[in-house]
């Protein structure tokens, strides 16, 4: 499980690691374990670097796969953000690339245009290359 900061429905900020620190905590963190921490902390937010206490902030227990920007369901459930026309999202590391021909021209049903075939990111890596 991760911890993040949440506010408004969304996963803002990864805060396992700070987590991990303060409480000792060595490799995978559970779902019970993750409830704990967050029973602990719920009072002391005012500790976490960069956090406004009043600012309406929580903290959520969510899967390993889940990344800043999620939503949370009504129903708890976390949801994955869909990328706009001409973009994908990488689950791997929950960031958007934008898919190209090489031109840095889209195609808008998220394939590349020439090919069929998603183009490569700013660093220049395929989506082959990412995964591998």
């Amino acid at each position: 499980m991760k911890i993040f900061l949440a506010r408004g429905g969304c996963l803002a900020r990864d805060v396992t690691e700070e987590f991990r620190r303060a409480f000792g905590i060595r490799g995978e963190i559970s779902e019970e374990c993750a409830a704990e921490l967050i029973r602990e902390a719920e009072g002391r937010l005012d500790q976490i670097p960069g956090v406004d206490p009043g600012g309406g902030w929580e903290l959520a227990a969510a899967p390993d796969e889940a990344f800043e920007g999620w939503g949370i369901g009504s129903d708890g459930s976390f949801l994955r953000p869909v990328p706009p026309p001409g973009w994908r999202y990488d689950e791997r590391t929950g960031t958007f690339y934008r898919i190209c021909d090489g031109t840095g021209e889209t195609g808008g049903d998220g394939t590349d245009k020439t090919d069929g075939t998603v183009g490569t990111d700013k660093a220049g890596r395929t989506t082959d290359e990412r995964k591998g």
